[in-house]
């Protein structure tokens, strides 16, 4: 064999490992869902083994992000300690403190700018995107039209029973456990599909996510357009796009049974007591100085009111469930990380920044699957990349 075959073989092999990784992320929401060991998920297993194949392949060049490096090691010491001193089932403080440590293994390694390239992250998001939307379009025609119940679980492992049910009552989530989560990996495909001006794949994208029924995807359909609209310098098109929207979304609602719902999601009553939203303020009230500042543990809530003598989910809203799990200091830790994102990017992908607010306030999402999508997302499309491609 010769050298210029060895060259060939070479530059295709990096080629397909290249492309696997976008495939993995792109995938890694959906394939995440499913155990093939206890705690040990099919979509961390492949993205954990690319990640650690780089790293063999490239040591000299793996760069990492130390900036969350240092909040995750924080964050993680303090969900020890409180566990530790607070609660005597320390079993349970190692496995969500392993929890956390597997988001920071793939976190610190794929959210560095540079790292991930937004146009193929793009052009694999489109790709699954719509794929996935279709089904959705295919699950809602077969539901209303049909009579029939299309579930979006794969026959992959073992998954979370309570998932995928939302379609049985109507609400389509394609392969995703609920439409909100749908809604949360659409977003922002949607979103740089509108800033490219690809108008048809985010007219595909805009009706999957009103058919999904989610508030999520209902609000994100109207609001990232309308910022996009006041944001740009030629807004004919833009402005149409968004009037065709807004009417296609009102229409949807006036129409079908989700209206009264979606009015009782967004009344200000619910938005005061839901869980998702301000509810889990209350909670505040039940601590001492020590929980004020150092918090109760991560996926402690539910066990913790039991010791207090109140019933509460394991559940709030990720920037409310940030000062619950580590008080205080880690809460105020964690939002400074946040907030220093939106700095990072690229000026007109700065949509993405909202769209991860917007979902850290009304899902819980702290140090799972659609975080570290999002955040990724964030860093693919980050300044700093550019002006050190620049320098």
């Amino acid at each position: 064999m010769n050298s210029t075959s060895l060259i060939t073989d070479h530059s295709l092999s990096h080629k397909n490992d290249y492309n696997l990784k976008y495939i993995a992320i792109i995938l890694f929401p959906v394939l995440d869902l499913y155990e093939i060991f206890t705690n040990l998920s099919l979509g961390f297993m492949i993205l954990a083994t690319l990640v650690c194949v780089e790293i063999v392949k490239n040591p000299k060049y793996t760069n990492m992000n130390f900036k969350l490096l240092v909040v995750m090691i924080i964050l993680i010491i303090m969900n020890i300690l409180v566990g530790a001193m607070n609660y005597s089932n320390f079993t349970s403080t190692l496995n969500n403190s392993l929890e956390i440590l597997m988001f920071t293994f793939l976190a610190i390694f794929l959210c560095v700018p540079g790292k991930v390239m937004g146009e193929k992250l793009y052009y694999y998001g489109k790709i699954f995107g719509i794929i996935f939307t279709f089904f959705l379009y295919y699950q809602f025609s077969s539901y209303n039209f049909l009579d029939a119940i299309v579930s979006g679980q794969l026959p992959i492992g073992t998954t979370n029973n309570e998932g995928f049910k939302s379609i049985e009552w109507g609400r389509p989530n394609s392969v995703f456990f609920e439409p909100a989560h749908y809604a949360i990996y659409i977003s922002p495909i949607y979103a740089v599909s509108l800033i490219k001006k690809e108008y048809l794949i985010s007219s595909i994208f805009l009706i999957g996510l009103i058919l999904s029924t989610s508030s999520t995807g209902i609000i994100v359909s109207i609001i990232v357009p309308l910022i996009l609209f006041f944001n740009s310098k030629k807004k004919t098109f833009i402005r149409n796009f968004f009037i065709i929207i807004s009417g296609l979304t009102i229409l949807f609602i006036l129409s079908s049974n989700f209206y009264d719902n979606f009015l009782d999601k967004i009344s200000l009553d619910n938005l005061v007591n839901n869980i998702r939203f301000l509810g889990p303020v209350k909670y505040f009230s039940t601590f001492d100085i020590s929980e004020i500042f150092f918090g109760i543990g991560f996926n402690r809530l539910s066990e913790f009111a039991e010791l207090k003598g109140f019933f509460a989910m394991n559940y709030a809203n990720a920037f409310l469930y940030s000062f619950i799990s580590f008080g205080f200091l880690g809460g105020i830790i964690w939002l400074l990380y946040i907030i220093n994102l939106f700095s990072g990017l690229v000026k007109e992908y700065r949509i993405l920044f909202l769209i991860i607010v917007f979902v850290l306030l009304s899902d819980q999402i702290l140090f799972n699957r659609n975080l570290l999508y999002l955040l990724v997302w964030i860093y693919a499309f980050s300044a700093l990349k550019l002006r050190s491609k620049q320098e």
